[in-house]
């Protein structure tokens, strides 16, 4: 079936963009052995626009799809890889068209045109004006995963940060590539703080719940953290803004602090090697939230950047804010549900992205 997103806009300069509400693409990464992030590229096929060229795997979303729906299926479509919704870290456009036509397809058995797929079309010309939009959605896993390329494709690879940044990319992503790179810093979860925010069933004592609880963190905890403050890609009116500095972090280190009732507790679910060799637990001899403080407090000293996830509120006024980035217990909200991951997290007194 052809999808409804295929087609062009066109902008005053008949500067001509994939997708007529729009496209999106998938920059997926996973960690290498040494922990540093991989990133799933592909290289264009000749006859595709700027072929030749490497960029994200993604394409034209659809009328009745949002960009991360547009993005997940056009990968799964171009690597066979079908990638969960709540690994969705963040999504937003980072690149803008004001467009005045589009051209569409109207399918038809007379058309004098005729689709990849086979099926025949008329194309035609919608007068409709707006902004046209390119969403990139921000993603992570536990490790790289196996794939398999259509004819959109060269070739894929898993490929580090500098080897990327090494390639003649495609234009539009070339553009904002630097601003996508990240930056290290710890991640510190405050256990005891999410474990009192989850359910508990009768059937489970503290320890049984505090092991699969713990086993979950391990397996959905985020590896990828929009960075507070970051610029925008695009503004108001759909113009690019400079953004050079990396926008994301990468946290590689995740160490969870178990105190009170969970002290003790191990993760009752195995994770691929790489992933389980960068998880940590530390057991706090009185409540989480102190040694929490105490571990902020040293990497403070070292200036490193430190991300610390929970919703004890007297620990987020004792935090000091440089190099420290708060986020709630909504960015592991996947605990309770299988439902989508919100790309919204709230940051210590302000509204950030996750």
């Amino acid at each position: 079936m052809d999808h409804d997103g295929d087609g062009m806009c066109i902008g005053p300069q008949d500067e001509h963009c994939w997708g007529v509400f729009g496209a999106a693409g998938l920059l997926l990464r996973a960690p290498a052995a040494d922990g540093t992030p991989l990133i799933l590229m592909q290289h264009r096929a000749e006859w595709t626009n700027a072929g030749g060229t490497w960029g994200l795997p993604g394409g034209a979303i659809d009328s009745h799809e949002s960009p991360i729906e547009g993005a997940l299926r056009e990968v799964h479509e171009e690597t066979h890889i079908a990638l969960n919704p709540a690994r969705a870290r963040w999504s937003a456009p980072t690149a803008g068209m004001r467009f005045v036509k589009r051209l569409t397809r109207d399918f038809d058995p007379l058309g004098d045109r005729i689709s990849r797929s086979g099926d025949h079309y008329f194309e035609r010309v919608d007068t409709t004006s707006g902004l046209w939009t390119y969403t990139t959605v921000v993603a992570d896993l536990n490790a790289p995963v196996d794939f398999q390329a259509d004819e959109e494709s060269k070739e894929l690879a898993w490929l580090s940060e500098d080897e990327v940044s090494q390639l003649e990319l495609i234009p539009g992503f070339g553009r904002v590539w630097p601003a996508l790179k990240t930056t290290e810093a710890d991640l510190i979860i405050d256990g005891e703080s999410i474990y009192s925010g989850q359910d508990k069933h009768w059937w489970q004592s503290d320890r049984s719940r505090a092991d699969s609880i713990l086993g979950k963190i391990a397996k959905h905890r985020p590896w990828v953290w929009r960075r507070r403050h970051a610029t925008d890609f695009l503004d108001a009116d759909g113009c690019a803004q400079e953004t050079t500095e990396p926008g994301f972090y990468w946290t590689a280190h995740c160490t969870v602090v178990l105190g009170g009732k969970i002290t003790g507790a191990r993760e009752d679910r195995a994770l691929p090697y790489t992933a389980q060799s960068y998880f940590h637990t530390v057991d706090s001899d009185s409540d989480s939230a102190s040694l929490v403080r105490t571990m902020v407090l040293e990497n403070v000293a070292k200036r490193r950047n430190t991300i610390v996830v929970t919703e004890n509120t007297g620990l987020i006024e004792e935090l000091p804010q440089n190099f420290i980035h708060v986020w709630d217990n909504s960015c592991l909200s996947q605990l309770n549900s299988s439902q989508s991951l919100s790309s919204q997290s709230r940051s210590a007194g302000s509204s950030s992205s996750s």
